[in-house]
Order: C-alpha cells, then sequence, then structure tokens
C-alpha cells in the first residue's frame, strides 16, 4: 500500500508538470482558461485520493504496527541478551541472530516505505514550486499555493498516530532496544 501511494504521487507530480505545458501547446486556443482548470481540478480530486489513501491506511494497520513495533523492540532486546549468553558455536546462537536479523529488517522495511511516502508528498510542493508559474492565470497559481501549503502536511503511516514509519523511528527502535537490552543485562 505504501508503494502504491508513492506511485500515486508520482503520477499527480507527472500531471502537475502537464499545467504549464499546456500553455506552450495550446498557446492560440480560446479555452485554455477552461482546459487548465479542468486540469488543475483533476490534480486536486486526484490529491485528494491519495490523502485518502493514506486515511484508510492508518485506520486499517496504525494499531497493528503500533503492537508489532512494540513486540519487535522485545524481540530484540530478548535475542540480543540470549545471544550473550550462548556460545558462539551453538546452534542456538545462530538461530537467535537470525531472529534478530529478520526482526531488524522487518522494521526497517515499514520504516523505509514509511520515509519514502512522506519524501514523495512532500516532494509535491518542490514541484510545484519550480514550475513556470509566467506561464500561468491568477486563479490557478491562488490555487497551485493551496495546494502547496497543503503538502507542508506530509503523508505518513503511523502507529495509533504514535509512531511515524521514518528512518529517524527505526533508529530510536534500535537505541529503545539496546536500552532495555542493557537494563535486562545489568540486572542479573
Amino acid at each position: 500500500m505504501m508503494q502504491q501511494i508513492c506511485i500515486q504521487l508520482e503520477i499527480l507530480m507527472s500531471r502537475l508538470t502537464e499545467i504549464p505545458k499546456l500553455r506552450k501547446k495550446k498557446y492560440f486556443s480560446s479555452n485554455i482558461h477552461q482546459e487548465e482548470y479542468h486540469l488543475l481540478k483533476d490534480c486536486i480530486d486526484y490529491h485528494e485520493f491519495i490523502f485518502s489513501m493514506e486515511k484508510q491506511l492508518n485506520k486499517i494497520f496504525g494499531f497493528l504496527i503500533s503492537v508489532q513495533f512494540f513486540v519487535s523492540t522485545l524481540n530484540l532486546c530478548t535475542s540480543g541478551y540470549y545471544m550473550t549468553k550462548v556460545d558462539v558455536d551453538n546452534a542456538h546462537f545462530w538461530l537467535a541472530l537470525l531472529i534478530l536479523s529478520t526482526f531488524v529488517f522487518q522494521i526497517f522495511l515499514y520504516c523505509w516505505f514509511g520515509e519514502s511516502m512522506t519524501r514523495k508528498s512532500l516532494a509535491i510542493g518542490d514541484v510545484i514550486y519550480k514550475m513556470d508559474w509566467n506561464l500561468l492565470s491568477t486563479s490557478t497559481k491562488h490555487t497551485l499555493v493551496i495546494i502547496m501549503m497543503r503538502t507542508m502536511r506530509p503523508i505518513q503511516l503511523t502507529g495509533s498516530s504514535v509512531i511515524i514509519m521514518s528512518i529517524e523511528t527505526f533508529l530510536r527502535i534500535l537505541k529503545s532496544s539496546y536500552s532495555a537490552y542493557n537494563l535486562i543485562r545489568n540486572s542479573n
């Protein structure tokens, strides 16, 4: 779903770049304002559709992701602790290492794609900013400014509105897992 949202954002950016090109292609057309208006309206509707996809994604997976992250953090610290108590020659050490690496990779994937989705949503404002504004009508310029203001709130995957999927969150999870591991190790 996160990849699908990223692709939809790419399509939106491509459509937005077509607005100034419309004026270049049909410079002498009498209904250029009408065509520009319809293209911009379609972009706005499409942007709202993408935000509804984000809302649906967070509604469906938000709680599950927060529970999974909490459980994965506990598994990381217990697997790390178990690895320190077992010899490297033992098969259980390698099994614990495999479990530890799969949990880290699983958390990393969520955070990586969440970060990618957030960056793509912020890039829409950059695409609008880089347009040739001299070719656009005044009403189109005002509407594009409103879209740019709307993109200030990025599309994010959140776990119960607490955990935002990003690389920073991934690093915080690793740090908290290591802190819990140290707490367990020092208590014994």
